[in-house]
């Protein structure tokens, strides 16, 4: 069965314990959430007025941004994300994780399109068999609980290793 993202799946128990702007997870009742999370990172609607409710994103929205049922097959495939790339013109990563303490976290698919540093960051997770996409606002947030030296690092998105900075 293709990875493929689908309606709305709350956040697992160990990312709901991070700060509460670290990812929007827009609450769909579609197949859209792809298109959602795009639209989240494009918006950025600040967390006071909260972004997850899919009033913030209009169909006129998901025609302007090329996220139209007609612009890519609903539910979105991890496979398909490279042509989706080209299609909606932006650069994407995707990181999931693979056990339930969220230890595991990886990345699922980098962009081909530009720099993966500088790309769209989503959240890809299954829960009984339906999958889902959310915005990762704040990578480092995402990432933080995985530094055990607590020191200064940066992550390469592409890899996903991660080197110590000097202050």
């Amino acid at each position: 069965v293709p990875l493929a993202g689908t309606s709305y799946l709350p956040l697992p128990p160990f990312l709901l314990n991070k700060n509460n702007r670290t990812f929007v997870n827009v609450q769909n009742q579609d197949l859209r959430c792809f298109g959602y999370a795009m639209l989240a990172s494009i918006k950025n609607i600040p967390s006071d007025e909260r972004p997850q409710l899919t009033k913030h994103y209009t169909e006129e929205d998901f025609r302007l941004y090329n996220l139209t049922d007609a612009d890519m097959h609903y539910p979105v495939q991890i496979d398909d994300l490279e042509r989706i790339e080209c299609v909606i013109d932006m650069p994407i990563n995707v990181f999931t994780f693979f056990d339930d303490d969220g230890k595991g976290r990886k990345p699922v698919y980098t962009s081909k399109l530009g720099d993966p540093q500088k790309a769209t960051d989503l959240l890809f997770w299954e829960s009984d068999m339906v999958g889902h996409f959310a915005w990762i606002r704040i990578f480092h947030a995402f990432v933080r609980d995985l530094n055990l030296s607590k020191r200064n690092e940066h992550w390469r998105k592409r890899c996903f290793s991660h080197f110590y900075v000097p202050s």
